[in-house]
């Protein structure tokens, strides 16, 4: 990859980078092409809305405390500082916390809610408004930007819209594997569309991919969401790269084509 382009990482939440690219992240920062990861929806809880009981029950299981994305922030730049990569982030709180504007009910109350469809008609634009500002900051040297943005495997609402969002940017985009949704090949069957895609696969070295796991083991409250300890974390990360890349690891990209 030249040197002046810079690879910028979109992630939706705080841990989604590093389990989908964590290892190609890593390898980046050490041959000196510090990639930039932005995580979108790591922001402060909106002023006054009412939690869900869905969200208490998540705050109870992350064992996080009532400031439970400044914890979650805390962890991401732990891990990611592991990888050698540069964190922003922008200021959207997660979707468990977001609230219908009128009513200021909660607009994904429920795990469903969550793994269904957008209720926000602008989000997504104006997360491109915010993310095209941050990337010309970044760029202003002369650089070239890369995206790199979620396929959304799972089909997460927050995944959504970052998709959305950078497909409104006129920068080169690469969609990544949301893992571990990914790891089950009926999550990733209706992210395709029309369009055409090419898959590339990047080699992880052990290193890296040992790099990646301590990472994410960084995201302590998160364990739990899809492991049931630390042993099956490096295991079915391992086993995804190796499955991926035919009994090698990789991390697999995509391309649309035009």
């Amino acid at each position: 990859m030249p040197q002046n382009r810079r690879s910028i990482f979109l992630s939706p939440h705080p841990d989604d980078a590093v389990l989908s690219c964590g290892g190609t992240i890593y390898q980046l920062a050490r041959h000196g092409q510090r990639p930039i990861v932005m995580t979108i929806f790591g922001g402060d809880r909106p002023a006054g809305a009412p939690l869900s009981d869905f969200a208490c029950g998540l705050h109870a299981r992350w064992q996080l405390g009532e400031d439970a994305p400044a914890a979650r922030r805390d962890e991401d730049r732990a891990a990611l500082d592991r990888l050698g990569a540069y964190l922003i982030y922008l200021p959207f709180a997660d979707a468990v916390y977001r609230v219908a504007a009128a009513s200021r009910q909660p607009l994904y109350a429920s795990e469903e809610a969550i793994f269904g469809e957008v209720q926000e008609g602008e989000i997504a634009d104006r997360i491109a408004e915010t993310l095209r500002a941050r990337i010309k900051t970044i760029i202003s040297g002369g650089s070239m930007a890369r995206v790199f943005a979620p396929l959304t495997a799972g089909h997460h609402v927050d995944h959504q819209i970052v998709r959305a969002a950078a497909e409104k940017l006129n920068y080169e985009l690469i969609y990544y594997e949301d893992y571990p949704y990914a790891e089950d090949a009926a999550q990733l069957a209706p992210v395709w569309g029309p369009d055409l895609w090419a898959a590339e696969s990047i080699a992880l070295s052990d290193e890296a991919l040992r790099a990646k796991i301590a990472a994410f083991l960084e995201h302590r409250s998160q364990i739990s969401t899809f492991y049931k300890d630390t042993a099956e974390v490096a295991q079915r990360l391992r086993s995804y790269a190796e499955q991926v890349g035919a009994g090698k690891p990789v991390e697999r990209f995509w391309r649309k084509q035009s």
